[in-house]
């Protein structure tokens, strides 16, 4: 389906939606810019009528640029749902057109995360703060027994002035076994090498996961292979990771160590000592800064013990 600048999409009574123009596209989908319209009442007159375009709500239409399995109640019921998640954008509407249904989301402007090695502070830290919170992403999907179904940059897009976004919600499903949250935590793990070190990072690619197909309840679902990083660096203490700590203080040093010392975490010690999942990596082995991290280490200690995994 494509959309044209001046398109109106109406939704039903008083939802209407003007396309500005195309926005970025992924594999599945197109996204355009578009206007949410609204009415206003005048003091002496009954009758609605359209708000200036000044006056309207910046929202992306998502599109269905292939022929493909959409399971648009599984993604907006179990994974846009989740409150405590950060990078989910806002739901605004779902529009039934007779090419398909058209998902409204907020605009969440800003590029995809770029990959390369960094020596800004200001961005480094950043990406540090970046890197931390999509740790906790995972955790809210896997408190859920949900999966991304892979990792990559061009998943996310920033804004350097404001938020980041997840937005491949369409891929997450849930987790059939625990070795997928496990290779998640992996997955995680060369995201941060390639957003913070680039080609410094030196790295042997792992085996790439088949692809799985998933039946049941929550209709067909697609795991896509990711790239395990393999044993060539297991740990950052490099003359990189020293030079680049040097130039962080405060908040920014803080979250900049954290973020190595889970990258160590993933790869270090025997196998049966690393992380499980991100609720796992997140709690330890030591605690984790602020109250979302000791959120989750509650929860995932309750999960623990329902499940019958702990005393």
């Amino acid at each position: 389906m494509n959309l044209t600048p001046g398109q109106r999409l109406i939704g039903g009574e008083r939802s209407a939606y003007d396309v500005l123009g195309p926005a970025f596209e992924v594999p599945e989908y197109h996204f355009y810019r578009a206007r949410k319209v609204f009415w206003n009442l005048r003091p002496t007159d009954p009758i609605l009528y359209e708000a200036d375009p000044d006056e309207s709500l910046g929202v992306l239409l998502r599109v269905l640029a292939v022929t493909a399995p959409c399971d648009l109640q599984f993604e907006l019921e179990r994974v846009l749902s989740i409150p405590e998640a950060p990078g989910l954008p806002l739901p605004v509407d779902l529009l039934d057109t007779p090419d398909g249904p058209i998902l409204v989301l907020t605009d969440c402007g800003g590029e995809p995360l770029p990959a390369g090695s960094v020596t800004d502070p200001g961005t480094l830290g950043r990406r540090a703060r970046i890197l931390r919170e999509i740790l906790e992403l995972l955790a809210a999907f896997h408190g859920r027994d949900l999966v991304t179904g892979g990792l990559a940059l061009g998943d996310f897009r920033e804004d350097p002035s404001g938020p980041w976004w997840f937005l491949r919600t369409d891929r997450v499903m849930a987790s059939w076994t625990p070795a997928m949250l496990a290779d998640e935590v992996g997955d995680w793990r060369s995201l941060a090498f390639d957003l913070l070190f680039g080609q410094l990072a030196e790295r042997s690619p792992g085996p790439s996961r088949p692809e799985l197909d998933g039946d049941g309840a929550a209709g067909p679902r697609v795991r896509v292979g990711g790239r395990i990083p393999g044993p060539s660096r297991p740990d950052l203490a490099g003359p990189e990771v020293a030079a680049l700590e040097q130039s962080l203080a405060g908040r920014d040093l803080a979250d900049f160590r954290w973020v190595i010392s889970r990258m160590n975490r993933c790869v270090g010690g025997p196998p049966a000592a690393r992380p499980t999942s991100a609720f796992d990596l997140i709690r330890g082995p030591i605690a984790a800064p602020g109250p979302v991290g000791s959120l989750w280490s509650t929860l995932d200690s309750l999960r623990q013990r329902l499940r019958g995994g702990g005393p």
